[in-house]
């Protein structure tokens, strides 16, 4: 299940009300493919979180189709312009979903792919251990490298889903290619077994020399949401043969 969240520039119905929409985006494929009954059951799993969020951040919340809407009063961003003072939440917060928009769509039309890198053994720069994978997105015909702008999309929250498609990416790279061997990284955001993991790891469990040619970079620019998880995330890829490494080490949590 993917979902959206969208933010107006401006804030929506009554002066002084901030509208949240998060949209499941994937509700419809979900429905054609689990059937009707499954689809409702995502919808209303979903909803439910929402009135729970709701109740904490003291908002309205109602559905529409695919669709969440959260109206946030003004004691509400009363409180979080005050616990955020000095910070630029909201412009940062403005910046960030541009880039994930500008990210994802990319995504969905095609347009992301990757550069490679050589990651040497200490002390011998011939030594080529693997080659890092580099996200890039084709403009015009040219690759540019975005790995700067994934801070945006992890700062969101949506980080987990390009993780997803990374690995996904790089293990169609290595069935391509016998002799190569990848590593890619992905946020300690991601780091912890869910249904975003099952095709992943079922692709490794069938194939466990491909397996043993993916290195998988814990990268610490954010913080783990649980080391226990993350333990686990690491041991269960371990387990299929995996390499794991950790990149930006020390910025912000070590497993």
């Amino acid at each position: 299940m993917s979902t959206r969240i969208d933010a107006p520039a401006e804030p929506a119905g009554s002066v002084g009300e901030l509208c949240v929409v998060a949209t499941i985006v994937n509700l419809r494929e979900i429905e054609q493919v689990y059937g009707e009954s499954i689809a409702l059951g995502v919808r209303h799993a979903v909803y439910e979180r929402a009135l729970a969020l709701s109740r904490s951040g003291r908002a309205t919340v109602a559905t529409t189709g695919a669709h969440i809407v959260f109206i946030f009063d003004q004691d509400f961003i009363d409180a979080a312009n005050l616990a955020t003072a000095g910070h630029h939440w909201c412009e940062r917060y403005k910046a960030d979903m541009v880039v994930a928009a500008t990210v994802f769509a990319a995504l969905e039309e095609k347009r992301l792919d990757f550069d490679r890198e050589p990651v040497c053994a200490a002390g011998d720069s011939q030594d080529v251990t693997y080659y890092e994978v580099l996200l890039c997105e084709i403009r015009n015909g040219q690759r540019i490298r975005i790995g700067s702008l994934v801070g945006a999309v992890e700062r969101l929250g949506m980080v987990r889903r390009l993780d997803e498609w990374v690995v996904d990416a790089t293990i169609a790279a290595l069935r391509r290619n016998p002799a190569l061997r990848l590593g890619c990284n992905v946020s300690a955001h991601s780091a912890t077994l869910d249904a975003w993991w099952t095709s992943i790891v079922s692709q490794l469990h069938a194939d466990r020399c491909l397996a043993s040619r993916l290195t998988i970079e814990i990268t610490e620019t954010a913080a783990m949401t649980s080391t226990t998880e993350a333990r686990n995330f690491v041991r269960t890829f371990q387990a299929l043969g995996c390499q794991i490494a950790l990149d930006d080490l020390g910025k912000a949590t070590t497993i």
